[in-house]
């Protein structure tokens, strides 16, 4: 996942706590599904859109810090955009 592919679970700080409340004892699926609770949904959600949360550092974060949750599309995005593969070649 890379920062381009970022999209934050909320903007809203007292919904940012409450996931953060969890963090530590939820699994990342389980911290998206409670996020659904909170009616937080990520962009284009749905039966092939249902990405877990993830922790991410911005650049300007220190590595030590925190981090923000974001939704973890980066391999869903990168998995729609790829081209299929061909057969192997067998040239020799």
């Amino acid at each position: 996942m890379s920062a381009d592919t970022w999209v934050k679970v909320t903007d809203d700080p007292a919904l940012d706590a409450l996931l953060w409340e969890h963090v530590d004892t939820m699994s990342s699926r389980a911290l998206a599904e409670y996020a659904h609770s909170l009616g937080l949904y990520p962009p284009g959600y749905g039966p092939t859109m249902n990405p877990a949360i993830a922790l991410a550092w911005p650049p300007d974060t220190p590595d030590d810090g925190d981090g923000i949750l974001v939704w973890d599309i980066g391999d869903e995005r990168d998995a729609e955009q790829a081209e299929p593969e061909g057969p192997p070649n067998t040239d020799a």
